[in-house]
């Protein structure tokens, strides 16, 4: 995967519960932690992960000493478990860029939750990740965000009120 859905997988695998150590702030391609540079480097020190050049971008793969120690990491991410398959779960029905939205809008709402001291609507936070993303080259279409929280909402990944805006992006989601 490239260095941003990278950031991504480890926001999510956050989110979901696993103790990474990392903190996420609010970045230009969604939730973004400088510390997981650090990690790569540690992991790339171990063999665990490969970072190559594929053209302008960077991917991270699996390195050639995971293969070896898969086996007896297991207990080790056996207590993860259920959080690495609602990850992979997750992330495997996304592409690329909506793996960026969706870690955009699942920030957004546990920080207006947060803040708020409420459960946000969809439309709260539609608007919040618009207003963020104003700036975003390409640009974010707002029908990506609904489908987004309609997506996260439903595999249970954020809470948000349902509102007209939501309703109307789960029907046509329905409708595909």
């Amino acid at each position: 995967v490239g260095r941003i859905i990278f950031q991504k997988l480890t926001y999510f695998a956050t989110a979901a519960g696993i103790s990474t150590g990392l903190h996420f702030e609010a970045g230009s391609y969604g939730p973004y932690s400088a510390d997981v540079k650090r990690v790569v480097g540690r992991l790339q020190n171990n063999g665990l992960v490969e970072e190559r050049r594929y053209g302008r971008a960077f991917e991270v793969r699996v390195g050639g000493t995971f293969t070896d120690i898969q086996s007896s990491i297991a207990d080790i991410l056996r207590p993860w478990s259920h959080a690495i398959e609602r990850v992979v779960d997750l992330v495997s029905r996304l592409d690329p860029g909506q793996v960026e939205i969706a870690a955009s809008v699942h920030y957004v709402s546990v920080a207006l939750r947060k803040n708020r001291g409420r459960t946000p609507t969809g439309t709260d936070v539609v608007d919040a990740v618009a207003k963020w993303k104003v700036r975003r080259k390409p640009a974010v279409r707002r029908e990506d965000i609904e489908r987004a929280v309609v997506q996260l909402a439903t595999q249970r990944w954020i809470d948000v009120e349902p509102d007209a805006s939501i309703s109307e992006a789960a029907e046509r989601l329905l409708a595909v």
